[in-house]
């Protein structure tokens, strides 16, 4: 009997350092997230093997990656967060604290532009959604095709009907739980990008949710509700 195995690698960034850089995207200088990029190995959707592969540097504010590699100067990751600030990161990392105050306006338009590329269709990651729908379709499958499909139906036998309700719920349970989890990511990547550049960096609100207006529908909502949430309290989440 053959045994077939879906074999599938994933790269995912995952923050082990922070540094200081100047964002061409921003025009300014500003905290830039080190990352590994981890290389996870799954067979049928389980993973095997992860190594790191290398490392880049990535604005933490736009997200764009800035260098592939690792700097000379950063700090282990949990030495500092955003919320802390970056006099707080430079004193950290024992350099001057930026001298001017980055221009808000680009800043804001460079956030919305990545937050709004970041969370199209083509850019989101909905490998979680996928794997889990087809596993959880696979099972309901196997179910369907050993309790509720007919005897000899179009000439299968038990075998048959099973491996049929199988592959026919990693389909359709693939094809559901993608659609579910792009829906859900489109909504809450922009959103919670935004929250975090208003808390964390102290941009107005205000003036991203006026900037928001020439972006797409996701971006604006998106931009509502981190203003909203930010002036009211997290009840509006």
């Amino acid at each position: 009997m053959d045994v077939s195995i879906l074999l599938s690698v994933k790269t995912t960034p995952r923050i082990c350092g922070w540094t200081m850089q100047s964002c061409p995207s921003c025009a300014s200088i500003t905290a830039v997230a080190v990352d590994e990029l981890v290389h996870t190995v799954s067979v049928n959707f389980i993973p095997i093997v992860r190594s790191v592969a290398g490392y880049q540097c990535r604005c933490d504010l736009c997200d764009r990656v800035l260098v592939e590699g690792r700097p000379e100067n950063e700090v282990p990751a949990n030495e500092w967060e955003p919320s802390r600030g970056l006099p707080r990161l430079a004193q950290v990392m024992g350099m001057p604290a930026p001298d001017d105050s980055p221009d808000s306006d680009v800043v804001i338009q460079s956030l919305l532009s990545s937050v709004s590329e970041r969370s199209s269709l083509n850019s989101l990651d909905i490998s979680f959604g996928l794997t889990t729908g087809c596993i959880l379709g696979a099972l309901v499958g196997v179910a369907f095709g050993y309790f509720v499909l007919p005897d000899q139906f179009w000439g299968m036998d038990l075998l048959g009907r099973v491996f049929l309700g199988m592959f026919s719920g990693l389909f359709i349970g693939g094809l559901l739980g993608g659609t579910i989890d792009a829906l859900i990511r489109r909504r809450s990547l922009p959103f919670q990008k935004l929250k975090s550049a208003i808390e964390d960096y102290s941009l107005d609100a205000d003036k991203i949710l006026a900037a928001a207006s020439e972006y797409p529908r996701r971006v604006r909502a998106a931009a509502l509700r981190a203003c909203n949430v930010t002036r009211f309290g997290s009840s509006l989440q």
